[in-house]
């Protein structure tokens, strides 16, 4: 029966482990028994288990336990198999061999044979060794006994918590693979899907744009074959209302003009506003040199100052030393005494270490002003230049945006006149077809079917196209 849940395609997972490590297993007649309960478990949750996860925790627990419990079953084994009494050690014939029984051996006689009395003297206690000393070797003997299978039970125990363990890891390796793959066909499947998905849409898109076109094209092919048939009706009418056509002409005409007179406003409009910001990017770049200039020569200045301060405090320390040095001649001339002497030369010392300090901390102070001052005018310069970059930039941006958008407006204000130039020519044909024999009629199917396009069509419509339109069919004579 093929799998139905998760928890069974998991237990047929762990049953082809068990399979695949049944074939590896070679010799060892209690693991295979082990391994046969193991599946024949699997095989029971396959056939009649309902698939939850609670179901496939307790037949893994069942499955470990029937693996670890190969390991205890032959430990038993061995443990019952170890215990049978060896054969008797021959008493000992001395005293000397039984002083060299360990001290252990005797705290565990004693421990077992309390009726011995060792305030007994040397003679009886051998004696009494000498009947127990076939219970001190089967003793010993028992002890190496227990610690050799103690150490056999933990090596298997370790040795079969290690299967375990690998049995285990194994399961989980498969089931985290089969996973993957899972996801991975999940994943390719959705992407499939979402592919599919995309190329219908744009099939979609595409049949309704080409839907569109053709309706586009049919439409202006109709309008088209309506206007050759009017102007193919009215071939001979050239002379009907010739004073509303030179009417018409001349509006058009000073529309024409008043058109260029903005297109030549706005290109000289442009042009003055890039002169003048091409004047003011150049007197920045001017300011940026001469504050530069200034800020060199400042530090050019401040330099010098320094320089200048230096030189002086050199001069007052040489000068300071000078006098000191001869107030401890003086001194040390009117005194005759060595110790005089010493403490003199023991004062000049200190004074000396004392206007070195002094020194040292005023033009400590004094680089520190000077390094306070330019680091507060080089913050200052890159501030000014990074806020005359900023202004420079945002007028760029709004320059190249006014004239984007002027450009923009020039373009819609053509396209409206080309379009005003064609409702014109369309309206003068449609007025010399007034007074024809059966224009009235055509006419009026004209402005019906104009009408009833621009009804359909005008949520479509951008603003300027819709107000074209409605003027249009305003100006139309009913």
């Amino acid at each position: 029966m093929p799998p139905k849940t998760h928890a069974h395609q998991a237990a047929s997972r762990l049953k082809v482990a068990l399979q695949t490590k049944l074939g590896q297993v070679k010799g060892d007649e209690t693991l295979v028994q082990s391994l046969y309960q193991a599946l024949r478990l699997v095989e029971t949750f396959l056939n009649k288990a309902e698939g939850t996860e609670g179901e496939l925790e307790a037949l893994k627990s069942q499955v470990t336990r029937c693996i670890a419990n190969k390991g205890s079953s032959r430990k038993a084994a061995s443990a019952r198999t170890s215990f049978r009494p060896a054969k008797a050690a021959t008493p000992p014939r001395s005293a000397e061999k039984v002083k060299a029984v360990s001290k252990t051996q005797d705290i565990m006689f004693a421990a077992q044979k309390p009726e011995i009395d060792f305030t007994l003297p040397l003679i009886a206690i051998e004696r009494k060794g000498r009947t127990h000393m076939n219970e001190y070797g089967k003793m010993a003997i028992l002890a190496d006994q227990r610690y050799e299978n103690e150490r056999l039970q933990k090596k298997n125990n370790q040795r079969a918590q290690q299967m375990m363990n690998k049995a285990e890891l194994e399961f989980q390796m498969q089931e985290n693979q089969l996973r993957r793959l899972e996801e991975i066909k999940a994943k390719d499947v959705e992407r499939k899907e979402m592919t599919i998905k995309v190329e219908t849409w744009e099939k979609e898109a595409e049949e309704q744009f080409n839907v569109h076109l053709q309706k586009v094209a049919k439409s202006k092919v109709e309008r088209k074959q309506q206007v050759d048939a009017k102007l193919a009706q009215v071939k001979a009418e050239h002379e009907y209302d010739r004073a509303e056509d030179q009417r018409i002409l001349q509006a058009a005409i000073v529309e024409t003009v008043e058109l260029e007179k903005v297109k030549a406003a706005i290109a000289e409009r442009n042009r003055n506003e890039l002169k003048a910001t091409h004047h003011e990017n150049l007197s920045k770049v001017q300011e940026k040199m001469r504050l530069k200039e200034q800020e060199k020569e400042h530090d050019i200045l401040i330099w010098k100052q320094g320089e200048q301060l230096a030189l002086q405090r050199e001069q007052q320390r040489v000068a300071a030393r000078e006098k000191i040095t001869a107030r401890a001649a003086k001194m040390a001339i009117m005194s005759d005494s060595d110790n005089v002497k010493a403490r003199e030369a023991e004062k000049r010392r200190k004074i000396d270490e004392r206007i070195e300090r002094e020194q040292a901390n005023f033009n400590r102070l004094e680089d520190e002003k000077v390094a306070i001052k330019q680091a507060k005018k080089k913050q200052m310069k890159v501030e000014m230049l990074t806020s005359l970059d900023v202004q420079l930039k945002e007028k760029e941006k709004v320059v190249h945006k006014e004239l984007q958008e002027k450009h923009e407006l020039a373009q819609t204000l053509e396209e409206n006149f080309r379009d005003y130039e064609q409702k014109e020519a369309d309206l003068k044909a449609l007025k010399k077809h007034r007074n024809y024999k059966h224009g009235s009629e055509v006419y009026t199917q004209i402005i019906d079917d104009a009408q009833k396009r621009y009804v359909e069509s005008q949520d479509h419509m951008p603003d300027v196209e819709k107000k074209l339109q409605r003027t249009f069919l305003e100006a139309l004579p009913t």
